[in-house]
């Protein structure tokens, strides 16, 4: 042993030898806090001894009698915090009784109520489970039961004053059908929203024919609201192509733009409209849209309509966008949310505008737009999609006007696109002539890492397979 006293080691070995010299919670025990019923509790010596005194304050010469039995405290353990009986008796609180949102309606058990379950459990050993046949307050409820009826939405609540849809009714069917008449101010509440939505997703003809009929006439009101625009929304996904022509010359052009604008719920009404419907009738919308498409263009939300014309519109719609935005296509690269239209132009093109005219167009801008931080990202772009004559100029441009190479090589933008211009180089030819125009001011440019980076990387897919008789020095394999 270390060292320790010795007194110290023999008092651990006494203690652990013999039990009964601990306490009770030193050996693991839990101390017990209630009368034990081999002790006479200390009230009933008491009272035993009250019982021989008089009234006068004399004792008794009488012999007391024979000891009584004492009630023997019998250990009850407490019921822990928040434990609940099973009384059938107790009054109920509110219950949320369902699910909002289930696949299928919340439909009681008809055959098993609480207390019944509790009695029939308490004997599972001495005879079989026989269900109640009466039905208690408290019966218990599957979350998802396969009764066919209506998917209830809202649990009716005897404390709710109506509500902002005043239904207390049960099932999806019967609030539905208690707000017609004013479906179009139901579908600006919160709780009527979500009732519409639900309704509309069962996807029942004359449901939505029913929905479309009050919506309609309220088109400009609805679908600018908060809550209203998801139920128009959802709307325009059910409705057919002959219902959504008869409703576009109820929408007024001034919210057409409000809707494209506001925010990004709005906006998708349009979106949806054009998604789900490509019809001739939708064409004063397309109207509405290219006369104000340069504004639109230049927003967060009214950048992505543009965007959806142009990707889900019918050819003849889609072709009188294009056009209407071509001559504004240089003040649009510039722009944060413009250029996202340029680039999908470019994406879309074919068929409705050549990409010479489309060139055509950034004649002049070509070094402007490069070092701009938006537009950079367009000239990119183009410049991977040129060939021939086109291309050649605008490399003239770019890259053999000395002045223009040296602004591209000491912008923070331009320089991705100077490395556009040389990982898209289509032959050997072109790029030796690049290659020799860049390599003497490498040196002086920030980015001349990156741009030797991808004269290296071109070079490899150019020079890979072929002769060595013309490549450059600096650039030959390692």
């Amino acid at each position: 042993m270390s060292g320790a006293p010795k007194d110290y080691y023999t008092s651990m070995v006494y203690k652990s030898n013999y039990r009964d010299t601990q306490p009770p919670f030193a050996m693991g025990a839990v101390p017990k806090k209630h009368i034990q019923p081999y002790r006479i509790p200390f009230s009933s010596s008491q009272q035993s001894i009250n019982n021989n005194t008089l009234p006068d304050g004399s004792v008794s010469s009488m012999a007391p009698s024979a000891p009584t039995t004492v009630q023997q405290a019998v250990y009850a353990p407490s019921r822990p915090h928040g434990y609940e009986t099973c009384d059938a008796a107790k009054p109920t609180g509110k219950l949320y009784t369902h699910n909002p949102y289930a696949s299928s309606c919340t439909t009681p058990l008809s055959g098993l109520s609480l207390t019944s379950g509790v009695d029939s459990f308490t004997n599972a050993h001495q005879g079989s489970y026989t269900p109640s046949t009466t039905r208690s307050s408290n019966s218990i409820t599957t979350p998802h039961s396969t009764a066919k009826t209506t998917r209830p939405v809202y649990a009716a609540s005897e404390a709710s004053g109506g509500g902002e849809t005043g239904v207390l009714t049960s099932t999806l069917e019967e609030q539905f059908l208690g707000v017609v008449g004013s479906i179009a101010a139901t579908a600006m509440s919160s709780r009527g929203r979500h009732l519409l939505l639900s309704v509309l997703r069962l996807q029942h003809v004359d449901k939505i024919q029913m929905i479309y009929d009050e919506i309609a006439p309220q088109f400009n009101v609805v679908a600018v609201d908060q809550h209203g625009c998801h139920v128009v929304r959802t709307l325009m996904e059910y409705v057919s192509n002959e219902q959504m022509e008869a409703l576009v010359p109820l929408i007024n052009p001034a919210v057409v733009l409000q809707m494209a604008t506001a925010t990004q719920h709005t906006r998708r009404v349009l979106q949806a409209i054009f998604e789900h419907h490509k019809a001739e009738g939708l064409m004063p919308l397309v109207q509405i849209v290219k006369s104000n498409c340069k504004q639109l263009s230049m927003t967060q939300q009214g950048c992505i309509v543009i965007i959806r014309v142009v990707e889900y519109a019918l050819p003849a719609q889609k072709r009188a966008l294009i056009n209407e935005l071509v001559p504004i296509l240089p003040d649009l690269a510039t722009d944060q949310f413009g250029n996202y239209v340029v680039q999908c132009i470019l994406k879309n093109m074919d068929g409705y505008i050549s990409l010479e005219d489309l060139v055509e167009s950034f004649q002049g801008h070509w070094v402007e737009l490069s070092c701009d931080k938006y537009s950079s990202n367009v000239m990119e772009r183009i410049i991977g999609m040129l060939r021939g004559h086109s291309r050649q100029r605008i490399v003239n441009e770019l890259i053999f006007d000395v002045p223009n190479l040296h602004r591209l090589m000491q912008n923070n933008f331009g320089n991705y696109v100077l490395q556009a211009v040389i990982g898209s180089a289509v032959d050997q030819y072109e790029f030796k002539r690049i290659y020799d125009a860049v390599i003497p001011f490498l040196h002086t440019s920030p980015y001349g890492h990156r741009i030797e980076a991808k004269l290296k990387g071109r070079y490899d897919v150019l020079y890979k397979n072929a002769s060595m008789g013309c490549c450059p020095v600096d650039a030959s394999p390692k």
